[in-house]
């Protein structure tokens, strides 16, 4: 997703992705400064992409 979004997004850009899974779109989104709306149809995969996003983000804050 990084090279996607550094050739064709700017930062501060909406994404849409209608298929959001993992999450590896809103962590990429995080990194690159757009932001994201995510849709995913099943519950379990929102939520565990949602825990992946916020575990990362205190991650990226703990380590700097």
């Amino acid at each position: 997703y990084d090279w996607i979004l550094n050739n064709y997004a700017k930062k501060g850009q909406k994404i849409l992705d209608t298929h959001l899974g993992s999450g590896s779109i809103a962590i990429a989104c995080y990194n690159f400064g757009a932001h994201l709306v995510g849709i995913e149809i099943n519950q379990k995969y929102f939520e565990d992409a949602k825990n992946r996003l916020n575990n990362f983000k205190l991650e990226s804050i703990t380590n700097h």
